[in-house]
């Protein structure tokens, strides 16, 4: 590594989030007018999974995007089976971008698949993939069928670990109302017998809804609690945190709720991540129409200057800020219906109208 390099590098040590990844720009940036293919190509995996991890799975995705082209034209560049698990967390992000088409989600996941059929793996990892994208896309019947599939084959080395696929298990039931099955199959993660470096953190924002809507409103609170304190310093789960919220509405707990919407708030502001985003404004927009109906007055809250429903002065009428974020809240929902061909964004919204006790 020449001394340029080896300056930015020696500062990634000392850095982390938005400045990390700043370095790594700067890194690639400085690969690429040296003409140096190999360690821009270094550069941009590394930063690709770092983006990821911070919450900017936009940035991440045109990283890989570029290393995939190259590796195309140079094999040398990776190992197969790398390029493989960072494409499989590419294929897990792709569908939660609104602007992406379901023919290009489903070209994605079906190169995958003849790349894991060259390198000689069987299907089980292609149909676990093809499970989670009719999922996000809510087909939730075909999903289920390739996931009854993949579950009855061998795991693999390509295969994600237990608690991620358990994981997956558990959404697809929730998303079913299917919610009975889905506490017996979340048990062992719900004891803390089964987990993973994202494990429980996403799975405590589907459990919290199948126990809203069985009545068990302690262990709905309980685990809404623990779960929020898990991740609430991170970004990339700004979707979770949306579906925690509804807790936080349905026991109408506004100090806690007022938090939430104050801290993070600001992270949809710089998120392209049309999927996280609709989760978290829908809580907000169930937020503010329950603080209307409790008190039904102007009352202070901190909005970023940046939305459109921002006010100098920062004093709101409730129920005029719990239209806006319900109308940015269908926005995302309309755009993500007519790409799936479906309603179920729709039926999200009713559903969480229910789990937050407003109908």
């Amino acid at each position: 590594m020449s001394s340029d390099y080896s300056e930015l590098y020696e500062r990634l040590y000392q850095s982390d989030g938005r400045e990390e990844l700043a370095i790594y720009e700067e890194l690639i940036r400085l690969a690429d007018s040296n003409k140096d293919l190999p360690t821009a190509y270094d550069f941009r995996s590394a930063y690709c999974s770092r983006a990821c991890e911070e919450g900017f799975p936009e940035k991440g995705i045109v990283a890989f995007s570029w290393c995939l082209a190259q590796y195309d034209k140079d094999p040398s560049l990776d190992d197969p089976y790398n390029l493989i698990w960072q494409y499989k967390v590419m294929l897990e992000l792709i569908p939660i971008f609104e602007t992406v088409t379901r023919d290009q989600i489903i070209k994605m996941q079906e190169d995958m698949a003849k790349r894991l059929a060259w390198m000689g793996e069987t299907e089980r990892t292609a149909h676990y993939y093809r499970s989670w994208n009719l999922m996000r896309m809510g087909d939730y019947e075909k999903a289920a069928e390739f996931q009854e599939t993949y579950l009855g084959m061998t795991r693999t080395g390509m295969s994600d670990c237990d608690a991620c696929e358990r994981d997956r298990q558990v959404e697809l039931l929730v998303r079913m109302h299917r919610d009975e099955e889905a506490l017996q199959k979340g048990k062992t993660i719900m004891e803390g017998k089964m987990y993973c470096g994202e494990v429980p953190e996403f799975t405590n924002g589907h459990l919290v809804k199948a126990l809203a809507r069985l009545g068990k409103e302690e262990e709905a609170t309980k685990r809404a609690t623990k779960g929020y304190e898990l991740i609430r310093r991170e970004r990339k789960y700004l979707g979770t945190i949306g579906d925690l919220m509804l807790i936080t509405v349905r026991n109408r707990d506004f100090n806690l709720g007022m938090r939430q919407v104050t801290k993070h708030l600001p992270w949809v502001v710089d998120s392209a991540a049309g999927e996280l985003k609709y989760r978290f404004l829908n809580a907000v927009a169930l937020f503010f129409e329950a603080l209307s109906k409790d008190k039904p007055r102007t009352t202070k809250v901190r909005i970023p200057r940046e939305l459109a429903c921002y006010r100098k002065g920062d004093s709101y009428d409730m129920g005029e800020l719990a239209a806006w974020f319900a109308e940015e809240t269908r926005r995302y929902a309309d755009r993500f219906n007519q790409r799936n061909g479906n309603s179920r964004y729709d039926e999200m919204i009713r559903d969480n109208r229910e789990i937050a006790a407003l109908d």
